[in-house]
């Protein structure tokens, strides 16, 4: 399923959170996004195209960090 979705100024998945499904995350523009990805540094820095993937049950954190609404394609593998 591939989903266009945006990230509100407040968004925050918490530690620990874990899909039932590989995950691809692809911002539209350079985005203000912390992404951690089972306990590794967050990923802080994105450009326009760049692709993240998140394993089936791998534990993560998200946050919007910039204060303002953030435009991502999601893609998830089920």
């Amino acid at each position: 399923m591939v989903q266009r979705v945006t990230s509100g100024p407040g968004f925050a998945e918490p530690a620990g959170s874990k899909p039932d499904y590989d995950q691809i995350v692809i911002p539209l523009g350079p985005a203000g996004l912390s992404l951690s990805i089972d306990g590794k540094p967050a990923k802080t820095t994105w450009a326009r195209g760049e692709a993240v993937f998140i394993g089936r049950g791998v534990a993560h954190e998200a946050r919007n960090t910039s204060g303002k609404p953030e435009d991502l394609i999601l893609v998830s593998i089920r």
